[in-house]
């Protein structure tokens, strides 16, 4: 779990297998700290010595539990990643990103 903080919004990325494995669909787990639930939220994942990023667009889904899951992400290649999320909440936009490794 990677905490950070974006204009007083605090957020958390859980991706459970780390390393991710290469070309397996994988979901992460993201959580919101803010008074009102994030009207919107957009997860996104860029290779940065390559610059691109996943073939795939991930569902997300926002969960009874005030968490969102973002599904069928995958890495479609070995190395590091960065996952960037956005959040539209009360404050503005919230941005965080974490960086993990593929292999």
């Amino acid at each position: 779990m990677t905490p950070d903080t974006s204009m007083g919004v605090q957020a958390a990325i859980l991706i459970a297998d780390q390393p991710v494995p290469v070309a397996q669909p994988f979901e992460a787990q993201v959580w919101i700290c803010d008074e009102a639930t994030p009207r919107g939220l957009s997860v996104t994942a860029l290779m940065p010595a390559h610059q691109h990023g996943m073939n795939y667009r991930p569902t997300i889904t926002a969960e009874t539990d005030g968490t969102f899951t973002a599904a069928g992400m995958v890495f479609h290649m070995p190395g590091l990643w960065r996952v960037d999320v956005t959040a539209d909440t009360d404050h503005g936009i919230a941005r965080f990103s974490t960086e993990l490794m593929a292999r």
